[in-house]
């Protein structure tokens, strides 16, 4: 007999969001030719073409602020954006990210030189200031419920 079913997709589900109050997300074209790009990566928006490209450590220095320029986001699922060539160009992708959100520390990073780039406090600040703030992730760690021994001596 024929097998009726097939997988199409599998999503790994991550914890990003540490709350979802006032959380927004948006679909957002992306701008072509940036390879493949991880949920988690910060993105701003292009004023001249209104898509979204991956943000880089260096543009958020402190000096030049994206935030302060651009709208930033935060991928909510992995996207390639190396484009499929059309008659008229490359085609853009469409994604979705999260334009306000409360998100666990350290899955958020930005696209350094030799691969993802972890944010600096610096940074957060400037994130923050679009809507995008942090809490630290919280263990997991087992709570211990033994009993300290008791004290055989009676104080005397």
């Amino acid at each position: 007999m024929a097998n009726l079913f097939k997988t199409v997709a599998t999503k790994e589900m991550r914890n990003f969001l540490a709350d979802l109050t006032g959380a927004v997300k948006e679909g957002v074209s992306m701008i072509p030719g940036n390879g493949e790009l991880k949920a988690g990566q910060v993105l701003y928006r292009d004023k001249t073409t209104g898509m979204y490209g991956p943000a880089a450590a260096a543009q958020m220095d402190g000096s030049f602020s994206l935030a302060v320029l651009n709208e930033v986001a935060v991928l909510n699922e992995d996207v390639d954006t190396t484009g499929v060539e059309g008659t008229t160009g490359t085609v853009a992708e469409d994604a979705v990210a999260w334009t306000r959100a409360c998100f666990v520390g350290g899955v958020v990073f930005l696209k350094g030189a030799d691969g993802n780039a972890p944010l600096t406090d610096a940074q957060k600040l400037v994130l923050r200031q679009q809507g995008i703030i942090f809490k630290p992730a919280v263990g997991t760690g087992t709570f211990d419920n033994v009993t300290p021994a008791a004290d055989d001596d009676d104080g005397e």
